[in-house]
């Protein structure tokens, strides 16, 4: 598979915020303290999922990442890495289907 687009990039987080939305319009979403464990851990899959997505570019180039921990196996870098990491924010994605 080839490195997607921008807007392949774009559609994604769009729909990733989507979700966020969605999840914190729930009317059984509740914030911290006392959050719906289901809703909670829903939306901190997203939250993660759109910060790996978040780190494309620097992946790509090499770059430093911020939360490197959050990555399973590590973020790598380069083209393979980058590619890896839309990979699996999408397959998280579509799994939200």
């Amino acid at each position: 598979m080839s490195q997607p687009t921008t807007q392949q990039r774009e559609a994604v987080a769009l729909r990733l915020e989507d979700l966020i939305d969605a999840i914190t319009e729930h009317p059984q979403w509740r914030p911290q303290p006392n959050p719906n464990p289901t809703l909670y851990h829903v939306w901190d899959f997203v939250m993660r999922s759109k910060y790996m997505l978040s780190e494309y570019d620097n992946i790509k180039a090499g770059r430093p990442i911020q939360r490197p921990e959050q990555f399973r196996d590590g973020a790598g870098s380069g083209d393979e890495a980058a590619l890896r990491c839309f990979q699996e924010v999408s397959a998280a994605l579509w799994c939200s289907r």
